[in-house]
Formats: C-alpha cells, structure tokens, sequence
C-alpha cells in the first residue's frame, strides 16, 4: 500500500492546476505545469505571448500557499503557416 506523504501539496497542486485551466487569458493552446516545492512555484511551459506568460504567473500568485514564483514559461509564436519562428524565455 502506498501511502501519500504530502496530501496538502497534491492538494495545493491541484488548486495550482484548476487555477491556470479556469484563466479565460490563457486560452485552450497552453502547456503550463507548476512544480511546487515547499510554497515555491515554478512555472514550466510554452505559452503564445508575453500577456500569458505574465498572467499565468498573476493567477498563481492569488493562491493561498504561494511562497515564491520562479516564472520559467517560454512564449513561443507561429507564423501563419504555423512555423515556429522564436521561442524565447
């Protein structure tokens, strides 16, 4: 049997995760993941624009536990072919 160390984090990431999914500014076309470790959050992922990058870290920041964010997203554009053309931090 497996038992869960740390039920508040599984917790806590959850609301994280339901958090970034609930945002209308992030769309559908995201790929955010938060790491958390011990109230510090790391923002992980490809978003389209720096507005997404920015309020990502805005939505994770109101939630009660949050110690720290390290905001690590990258915002990636597409040309109209859907080319990657830049992928910057």
């Amino acid at each position: 049997m497996v038992i869960d160390e740390h039920p508040i984090s599984t917790s806590f990431e959850d609301r994280l995760s339901a958090a970034i999914k609930a945002s209308p500014h992030l769309g559908i076309q995201h790929d955010v993941q938060c790491l958390v470790h011990d109230g510090r959050v790391t923002l992980k992922g490809v978003v389209g624009t720096y507005f997404q990058k920015q309020i990502a870290q805005e939505v994770i920041r109101r939630i009660d536990g949050v110690e720290d964010i390290a905001n690590e997203l990258e915002v990636s554009w597409f040309d109209s072919h859907n080319t990657f053309t830049s992928t910057i931090s």
